[in-house]
């Protein structure tokens, strides 16, 4: 009997280090060092990404303007160009400039020139 219920709280624990690792991949993270964390350490490091995750990385300032980049990019798969832009609110240009570089990996894209920025 406690051999199962061993078996089911493992089980879930190792479930639960690779959903993470996913997760963290799926949004530019490193699937190895989240599933080792959440592995080892159980719930406090799952606690850990929740908070990492969620926490808001977005900086603003009292004027907060939009931001507009955009690049031509390649289709990672397919080599086919084409225009990407991405409308930013926020004053800072590095942050507008790795939020763009982030949609284009998620969206499987890769810039073949500096993003253009344009305040709007």
């Amino acid at each position: 009997m406690s051999g199962a219920i061993l078996f089911i709280i493992a089980l879930f624990w190792i479930s639960t280090a690779i959903g993470v690792g996913y997760d963290a991949r799926k949004h530019g993270g490193s699937f190895v060092k989240w599933f080792l964390i959440v592995g080892v350490t159980g719930i406090f490091g799952l606690m850990w990404y929740s908070i990492a995750h969620n926490r808001s990385p977005q900086p603003r300032t009292d004027t907060d303007r939009t931001l507009l980049v955009s690049s031509e990019v390649v289709d990672v798969e397919t080599k086919e160009k084409t225009v990407v832009q991405l409308s930013v609110p926020t004053d800072s240009t590095t942050f507008a400039i790795e939020q763009f570089e982030l949609k284009c990996r998620k969206s499987g894209y890769q810039p073949t020139e500096k993003p253009n920025i344009e305040v709007q």
